[in-house]
């Protein structure tokens, strides 16, 4: 890259580099498309589908809306399972949008992600508990008690 570089104009490179991405991103959905379609790659499944449409297994297999890991969260399982986090997460997600930095992000997204998995299907609960583990963290982190245990994410 740096040879390619040295050789070529910024904005050369930069439209280089957009065109190479682009056609392995292209490259990548029509390979993934033309193995779906020759069967070589199993289709989605109904538990996948379950995830993005809430009714899709009531309506169309009823096995997989049966089985009880599967039904969406009641909040009283959050509340008895992982307690006062339950509280302390909005905390850390305020203070993660007071000051937006790459790993803030990436802690927020990882937070409403792993919510919203976790309320769609019980299982993914245990997902989420590392999340919610995460942000009292930055909570008593970024509240003003700093503790060397506490300095585990480095930006204490």
């Amino acid at each position: 890259m740096d040879y390619t570089r040295s050789k070529l104009s910024e904005a050369d490179f930069k439209t280089l580099s957009k065109a190479i991405a682009v056609s392995i991103a292209s490259a990548a959905v029509i390979v993934g498309g033309a193995l779906t379609l020759t069967g070589k790659i199993s289709p989605w499944t109904g538990r996948f589908y379950s995830l993005l449409d809430p009714s899709y297994a009531k309506n169309n297999i009823p096995i997989i809306a049966s089985v009880s890991e599967h039904q969406p969260t009641s909040w009283s399982s959050f509340y008895f399972d992982l307690q006062i986090l339950v509280f302390l997460f909005p905390a850390g997600m305020y203070f993660c949008f007071s000051k937006l930095s790459d790993a803030n992000i990436f802690i927020i997204l990882y937070g409403i992600t792993s919510i919203y998995f976790a309320v769609r299907i019980y299982t993914f609960l245990r997902m989420e508990a590392k999340n919610l583990s995460l942000m009292p963290l930055v909570f008593r982190c970024r509240s003003g008690k700093r503790h060397q245990a506490w300095r585990l994410l480095g930006q204490c």
